[in-house]
């Protein structure tokens, strides 16, 4: 999750990578951004728009059931089914009412949300991350992550 405050200025993009530990569990993303208020009379409502999609292996996923960006709504969300090792693009459109737009960004599904490409190097050349996440749901973790916060098995 990332409640981001700061927010996004026009053109500007963010990446996210998404490690999947178990493909048979859905991915499901929400954003989610406060619009300025716009006029009853305006021929379109939404004065700032941020552009959401997902790639899993080279298929573009848009959100809310679109073959293209959401370009009405302040709430979007993607499904993916089976998914793989995902990238999450987030880019803001023309700002028209302030030069900052905030959002937040929900996901959910077996896996690990990498915020930002310089982080990515370290995860991937130092994987002792990944191998515990996957011991610990499979509940092959050691008994001595039980009880120390590394690992919760439900108490088992």
């Amino acid at each position: 999750m990332e409640d981001n405050v700061t927010g996004l200025v026009s053109g500007e993009e963010k990446n996210y990578s998404w490690v999947t530990l178990d493909p048979s569990v859905d991915f499901v993303l929400t954003l989610v951004w406060t619009d300025p208020p716009s006029s009853l009379a305006a021929s379109k409502q939404l004065l700032h728009d941020l552009n959401l999609k997902v790639v899993n292996d080279g298929t573009v996923y848009y959100p809310n059931g679109l073959s293209t960006f959401d370009e009405k709504n302040n709430v979007e969300k993607i499904t993916v089914s089976n998914p793989g090792n995902l990238t999450v693009v987030l880019t803001a459109g023309t700002l028209t009412e302030s030069d900052r737009q905030p959002f937040a960004l929900v996901a959910i599904g077996a896996g690990v949300m990498l915020h930002e490409s310089e982080e990515l190097g370290h995860f991937y050349s130092d994987p002792w991350w990944l191998d515990k996440t996957r011991d610990c749901r499979n509940n092959t973790a050691p008994a001595a992550w039980l009880g120390d916060g590394k690992c919760d098995r439900g108490g088992a």
